[in-house]
């Protein structure tokens, strides 16, 4: 009865009261592609140094062109939750299965995920103002540079798999997401 009396949910944190820069920075730290962006620079920095910073420009500018391409009104406008769990999905399993990609591979892989996140409504801040996507961009590379950070210097085997063990774990909060949309019915039709 109670949850009759509900009024529509808002998926973005509207304003913090920080100023614009601010409300981008936390609109990438509170949702769902935070995780796959910490995994992706995880496996980058497992990778070497010419991957992380590939990885990291690549997955900015794809992401910046993804905002640039939603912001024509020739894409949906509905959230896309199934491209959030192939996000987690995708992220996770390279950390988790750490196959050798060339520097190139990694960089268009990491320009195509940023251009999908860039399109999904739920991925994108809420004001497009020029301040609000330089501070969700800023986010964006920090979150990737500093988990690269991380894995970078890692030369001991359980370290790394202690690391690889992170993005099965990513990929399972991907693949927990794809079985709650299959059973909501949000990936039929």
């Amino acid at each position: 009865m109670l949850w009759s009396l509900a009024t529509a949910a808002q998926a973005h944190l509207v304003a913090s009261g920080l100023g614009p820069v601010y409300d981008g920075i936390l609109s990438v730290m509170f949702s769902p592609q935070c995780l796959a962006l910490g995994a992706l620079g995880l496996y980058s920095g497992l990778q070497g140094p010419k991957h992380a910073r590939c990885l990291c420009g690549a997955l900015c500018i794809g992401w910046y062109g993804g905002n640039a391409l939603a912001a024509t009104n020739l894409t949906p406008s509905t959230a896309c939750a199934p491209s959030t769990a192939l996000l987690l999905l995708l992220a996770g399993g390279l950390l988790a299965a750490k196959p050798r990609l060339s520097v190139i591979t990694c960089a268009v892989g990491a320009a195509v995920l940023g251009l999908s996140s860039g399109l999904d409504p739920a991925c994108r801040p809420v004001s497009a103002s020029l301040m609000v996507l330089l501070g969700a961009g800023a986010a964006l590379f920090a979150v990737s540079a500093l988990a690269a950070s991380v894995t970078l210097p890692l030369k001991h085997p359980v370290l790394i798999i202690a690391a690889r063990v992170v993005g099965s774990w990513v990929a399972a909060s991907g693949l927990l997401q794809v079985g709650w949309l299959i059973h909501s019915g949000a990936m039929r039709s």
